[in-house]
């Protein structure tokens, strides 16, 4: 994986853990998540870094590629907060 790979699959845990802060969720409240990877981000590295956004039972996930969107890793996620 190359650096700029590696710094792009983890710059958006801090965001998507902020939002769900705000929203009164925190990361083990997502249920679902999509994840669009650019041409240029590798799924292998992504998945064991995915592990450590989360923990068993992982949310419900679609990768999905994305080509020219200007971005090398973009994730949407639903919470479920109780």
């Amino acid at each position: 994986m190359t650096l700029k790979s590696l710094v792009a699959c983890h710059i958006p845990k801090p965001y998507l853990k902020a939002i769900l802060e705000a929203s009164g969720a925190k990361l083990s409240d997502v249920v679902k998540v999509t994840v669009f990877l650019s041409e240029g981000a590798e799924f292998d590295p992504f998945n064991d870094i995915y592990k450590e956004y989360f923990s068993e039972p992982y949310p419900a996930r679609t990768i999905a590629p994305a080509a020219n969107m200007g971005f090398m890793v973009q994730i949407d996620a639903i919470a479920h907060i109780s």
